[in-house]
């Protein structure tokens, strides 16, 4: 089966409109990975300091921080989208579009070579607050809610009992 750009940018389309809908993951996204995440960032600023200036609080965010957040954020995404491509893979050898899985590395590289790109330019710049480090941040975390919505741990179990007679979410989406 081959596979062209469409498919692909019909599936991010479908990953983009699932983040939206699953309250479920928006609520783990939002308290989990960006509030709990960037404790480092803000706790020392809030709860440390005897004086909160609210003025310098955006100077906390700035491309050494913001990096030190994306980095290992970025590279546990990306392992375990691997390990879960491998355990796909060995489960499903005949289930497994190759095709696709090209298109996404291919366009995963372009998007973390511009991320890498922005953290640079930012860290470059001189400022306490970068606006490319910000961006780059901000990429991280949408290519971890996108890497992360199909990812069965985030995900409300369904009832065998449900309308469609099914709790195989991913039977679901390829319509089955």
């Amino acid at each position: 089966m081959s596979y062209k750009i469409s498919d692909f940018t019909g599936d991010l389309g479908r990953r983009f409109s699932d983040i939206i809908d699953n309250h479920l993951f928006l609520l783990f996204f939002v308290v989990f990975v960006i509030f709990f995440g960037m404790c480092g960032i803000w706790f020392d600023s809030i709860i440390l300091s005897d004086n909160v200036d609210w003025e310098a609080f955006p100077n906390k965010f700035n491309t050494l921080a913001l990096f030190s957040y994306s980095a290992p954020l970025l590279s546990v995404t990306i392992f375990d989208s691997v390990v879960r491509f491998f355990i796909k893979f060995n489960n499903d050898k005949n289930n497994i579009e190759i095709d696709l899985m090209v298109w996404f590395t291919i366009l995963s590289i372009i998007y973390l070579s511009i991320i890498f790109i922005l953290f640079a330019i930012g860290a470059k710049s001189g400022v306490l607050f970068s606006f490319y480090s910000a961006i780059a941040c901000l990429m991280v975390l949408l290519f971890w809610a996108l890497i992360n919505i199909d990812n069965p741990s985030y995900r409300k179990i369904g009832s065998t009992n449900s309308p469609t007679g099914s709790n195989d979410y991913d039977t679901l989406l390829r319509g089955e």
